[in-house]
């Protein structure tokens, strides 16, 4: 049976797809990898869809923050994709959840929701944590991630900024690290030159003497 390779986007391991797959989760990092389009440029039907289910994301996440009612709900399963979006907070990715949502005085209830993760805080979002949710208590499936509960700071966005502050930190600490060893060489340089004076001066001492 014919296997096409491809690499995953996430975590750049090997992805083997088998005739006629189109999606494959990678073992290694959980990421859901669309196998590529034919040669010729990315499908822009794909990219269309990509940018409909994210802005369909953020739209209920607009809409039950300001109308829903906020509660708790535990994360089932959770599943990167391969939709990366960037904005003025930092990288983040699209991740798919099914939840368990734990509403004050009624009967808990399953629903699947996705949310936008900033990349520095995806392993902080698998089964088992418990987040805060908005929901809309007329239709159960209108659920909306608003960050981990109980945590300080952790609402998606902020983990965006989070991750923002720590490549700012990390883009410091290289210019910093660039600017010591450009010192460092321009002292060696200075080392040099003062080397070189000293031997001329030594070289005119020794012919005076002769």
């Amino acid at each position: 049976m014919a296997v096409e390779a491809q690499v995953c986007p996430q975590c750049g391991s090997a992805i083997h797809f088998e005739e006629g797959q189109t999606e494959v989760v990678c073992a290694y990092c959980g990421t859901t990898v669309v196998k590529s389009s034919a040669p010729g440029g990315t499908s822009l039907a794909k990219e269309l869809a990509e940018e409909k289910l994210v802005q369909e994301t953020i739209d209920r996440e607009t809409r039950l923050h300001s109308t829903g009612r906020l509660t708790t709900a535990r994360i089932l399963t959770a599943q990167t994709t391969n939709i990366f979006r960037n904005n003025l907070n930092g990288k983040g990715v699209l991740m798919s959840f099914t939840v368990e949502v734990l509403p004050e005085a009624q009967a808990p209830f399953n629903a699947e929701t996705k949310a936008v993760v900033g990349l520095v805080a995806v392993d902080k979002y698998q089964p088992g944590t418990v987040l805060d949710v908005c929901y809309d208590p007329q239709d159960h499936t209108q659920v909306s991630v608003e960050g981990r509960h109980g945590v300080t700071s952790s609402s998606l966005w902020e983990e965006f900024r989070q991750d923002d502050e720590q490549i700012r930190k990390a883009d410091e600490m290289m210019r910093q690290a660039d600017e010591e060893m450009r010192k460092g060489e321009e002292e060696f340089q200075q080392g040099e030159e003062e080397i070189r004076q000293a031997d001329e001066m030594m070289q005119k001492q020794s012919r005076k003497r002769k």
